[in-house]
This record gives structure tokens, sequence and C-alpha cells, in this order.
């Protein structure tokens, strides 16, 4: 199956998340430690209203983060700032992506976590000011779609609409 649900604007908000759960667990199959996987699976679930099954993927995903902590400083502090938005740990959340745009000022995917983070707490003023950024350093796609895609190796033509 074609994962191209994970690629196209609004896929899972287009109410085919159920779909977009199966191609993460593909994905999660092909690639059982990425973090980014673990994360979008615990959003589906969170949209499909499987609360705690979300809260469990997301400590998950906060575990294997740990390991990209010094490999991947960007994927590492949004994963972290996302999940424990998810978590209910705001203070903590905002913290995380405090120490990202400290880290990585002029990465653009780093404003678009702090926006990701601020809308998942509630706070969308600040979201939209962070997103704006995001869009004025050069980025225009979310990074853990891209991130997840670009992680899985010796994947089938058609996933993610990129040829393995």
């Amino acid at each position: 199956m074609p994962l191209s649900i994970l690629t196209r604007p609004g896929g899972i908000l287009q109410g085919e998340v159920e779909k977009a759960l199966d191609a993460f667990s593909t994905a999660r199959e092909l690639a059982p430690k990425d973090p980014v996987t673990v994360m979008n699976i615990g959003d589906c679930q969170l949209l499909l209203g499987r609360a705690e099954a979300a809260k469990q993927s997301y400590r998950q995903a906060l575990e294997l983060d740990e390991s990209h902590r010094e490999s991947d400083p960007t994927a590492y502090w949004g994963i972290r700032a996302q999940c424990l938005a998810h978590l209910g740990l705001a203070r903590e959340a905002v913290s995380a992506v405090q120490e990202e745009l400290q880290t990585l000022p002029d990465e653009p995917t780093v404003y678009f976590d702090t926006a990701l983070v601020y809308t998942i707490i509630g706070d969308r003023t600040t979201a939209v000011v962070h997103a704006k950024e995001s869009v004025n350093l050069g980025t225009r796609t979310a990074r853990p779609v891209r991130s997840s895609c670009g992680r899985i190796r010796g994947v089938r033509d058609g996933f993610c609409g990129t040829r393995s």
C-alpha cells in the first residue's frame, strides 16, 4: 500500500485517521526505533479518541528519542517538546522548545516545532508567531513526516511519495 496519506496535505485531518494509523504502524514495523513514527502513531490515536493509548505512544517516543539527543538535536528537542505537551506537561514542553530555539536559532523546523507545542498547550497567538517565523525561514511542511520518511531505509517504492 503506498503511504502517500502521510504526505498529502491534511490527509490525517480529512477523516482518514485510521488509514494514517495503519500507515504509521507499517512504518514502525520497518523502523521500530524511530521516535517520530511512534509520536505520529500517538497523534492518530489521540484523534481517534484513544487517549490512554496515545499517552503510552508519547511515553514510548520520549524513551526512543533519548538516542537522538546528540545525533539529531532538531528531531530530539521537537519530539520531546511535542510529546511532553501531549502528556499535559506544558511547562516542560515550553522549556524544551526554548532550549531548541537557543540551540538551533536559524532552523525553520525549530519554529514549526515551537508552533506545534504552543498549539497543543492552547496558546494560539504564540503558535501563530512561531509558524510565521518558520515560513519566513523557508519551511513549508512539517518536519515529523519528512523525518519519518527519511529515516526508514529499504522501503518499497511509493512510501511517503518517494522512491527508495
